[in-house]
């Protein structure tokens, strides 16, 4: 959860973002090797994210961090959005739209996380399928009824 702090923090930053790219320095070697640890990026706001977008957001945790974006889907009102790291297994928690920032726009990055080939959108999208499978797969086994089979054969 966002408290008042880093609420009004996010809303400086976006404010700042709409007038002209923002730069930030990336900590971390999740989205190596396209992003360096160390680089210096530009972020911009969008009207639209797409599946490939490499998106900064507020995790959970409070920290901004820069992940993929492999899907969304609408939840209470808004959409919320899923991100991976592309040296991660697993997708991370979805978090709503006020919590992202933007998107990578430039800096000191390989060309391709800011002009996103179809290729890896198309891989975002089948990392967002594959999850969802997951998701409704796993729903299906809780519901399952537990116990012996109600199968039956008569003599």
């Amino acid at each position: 959860m966002q408290n008042s702090a880093t609420k009004t923090v996010d809303t400086g930053l976006k404010y700042l973002i709409n007038e002209a790219p923002l730069k930030m320095r990336i900590t971390g070697t999740c989205m190596m090797p396209l992003i360096e640890d160390g680089a210096t990026i530009q972020v911009s706001r969008q009207r639209i994210y797409l599946p490939g977008d490499i998106l900064i957001k507020r995790a959970h945790n409070n920290r901004l961090i820069a992940h993929r974006l492999i899907g969304c889907y609408p939840r209470k009102g808004g959409l919320h959005y899923v991100t991976q790291a592309d040296n991660a297994v697993n997708a991370d928690l979805a978090v709503s739209a006020s919590q992202v920032v933007g998107k990578l726009s430039g800096g000191d990055c390989e060309a391709t996380a800011i002009n996103i080939p179809v290729k890896s959108r198309i891989k975002a999208l089948g990392q967002f399928f594959l999850l969802v499978i997951q998701r409704i797969r796993r729903k299906v086994i809780q519901r399952a009824p537990t116990g012996e089979s109600q199968v039956s054969h008569k003599i």
